[in-house]
């Protein structure tokens, strides 16, 4: 009888110390899990950190390459528009030259005197000849420079509208080019008597 108990009893340690084995080892385990799902995070963690970082490093890479693009565009915008402002300068400056020139020669041929009359300057020759007469001077399809003066005369016992133009020539001098009556051009000896008739009065 005292066998069977003290048989029993060392079973029931034996049971407890495998069931206590158990419980320790899957305790073991579980830590071992818990340790390694900690270190996983850990690393998920550690990536995810990489990975921002990274994302950071790449967005203030495309923040610094757009803001250079965007100072580079502005850069050569600055400068196209001070090319053209530049070059509208210069055109302005150019047209004021030309525009100048042509009222000079307007003004030589206006207080010019005529070879063949020596009592009044062209201009005033003209203004005698002509009612309301218009100056003008441009520069012809040939190059060369022209002043014009038109106005109504009276041709053939009525009133007409006659052109006499001249061709600027080197230092300051001319020639009469051609005379138009009704844009009829006219002969070298209808321009003799324009004149002749333009002087006389």
């Amino acid at each position: 009888m005292l066998y069977k108990k003290l048989l029993l009893s060392f079973t029931i340690i034996l049971l407890l110390i495998a069931f206590t084995g158990c419980s320790s080892s899957n305790s073991i385990d579980n830590s071992k899990n818990i340790i390694a799902t900690t270190s996983q995070n850990n690393a998920n963690s550690q990536n995810n950190a990489n990975s921002q970082n990274n994302a950071n490093s790449q967005n203030n890479a495309n923040s610094q390459n757009n803001a250079n693009s965007q100072n580079n565009a502005n850069s050569q915008n600055n400068s196209n528009n001070q090319n053209s402002a530049n070059n509208s300068n210069n055109t302005n400056n150019s047209n004021n030259t030309n525009d100048s020139i042509l009222q000079n020669d307007i003004f030589i041929v206006k207080n010019s005197i005529y070879s063949n009359y020596t009592n009044k300057t062209m201009g005033q020759a003209i203004q005698s000849m002509m009612d309301s007469p218009d100056w003008e001077a441009f520069v012809g399809d040939d190059g060369n420079q022209y002043v014009q003066v038109g106005g109504y005369v009276s041709y053939n016992n009525k009133s007409t509208i006659a052109i006499l133009q001249y061709v600027m020539l080197q230092q300051n001098t001319y020639m009469i080019y051609a005379f138009y009556v009704d844009g009829v051009i006219q002969n070298q000896s209808t321009i003799n008597q324009f004149l002749q008739a333009a002087y006389s009065y």
